[in-house]
C-alpha cells in the first residue's frame, strides 16, 4: 500500500543493490554478496520527499442528499413502477441496514417491503401505481 503524500512509489527492493541478483521482499540480506537489504530499504525511505497535502472539500450533495436518501428515493420510485422490483430492493436495503446497525432505516425498508408485498398481490396494482394513472 502506498503512503499518501509521497513522491516515489513504495517499492521493496526485489534485486540486490550490490550484485543485482533477485532477492525476496522478506530477505534481510543478500544470500550471494551479503549486502544489508534492510539498511538499503531504510535509505530508500529516507530519500522519499513528503509532498504537502491539499485540503479537500467534503463530498456532499446539496440539500443533504446522500446514498441513504438516494436508495429510499429509488425504492419509492420503483414502488410506483414495479412493486415486485421495489420489494426486492427494499429487502436487500433492509438487510444491508440491519448489518450496518442502522435500525431506523432498516425499519423504513421493512415497511416499504410490506407495502410492496401488498401491492404485488393486488391485481389492479401488480404492475405499479403508475398503471392506475395512465
Amino acid at each position: 500500500m502506498r503512503p499518501v503524500g509521497t513522491l516515489l512509489p513504495v517499492k521493496r527492493a526485489t534485486r540486490c543493490p550490490g550484485c543485482g541478483e533477485p532477492v525476496s521482499v522478506f530477505a534481510a540480506g543478500c544470500a550471494i554478496c551479503g549486502t544489508d537489504l534492510e539498511l538499503h530499504r531504510r535509505e530508500l525511505d529516507e530519500r522519499r520527499i513528503e509532498l504537502p497535502r491539499v485540503p479537500r472539500a467534503p463530498r456532499r450533495l446539496p440539500l443533504g442528499l446522500d446514498a441513504h436518501v438516494a436508495l429510499v428515493a429509488l425504492v419509492l420510485l420503483a414502488t410506483l413502477l414495479s412493486p415486485f422490483l421495489a420489494l426486492i430492493m427494499a429487502a436487500v436495503g433492509a438487510q444491508d441496514r440491519h448489518r450496518n446497525g442502522q435500525i431506523g432505516q432498516r425499519n423504513l425498508f421493512i415497511g416499504l417491503a410490506a407495502v410492496n408485498l401488498a401491492l404485488t398481490f393486488l391485481p389492479q396494482l401488480r404492475f405499479g401505481l403508475y398503471s392506475l394513472l395512465f
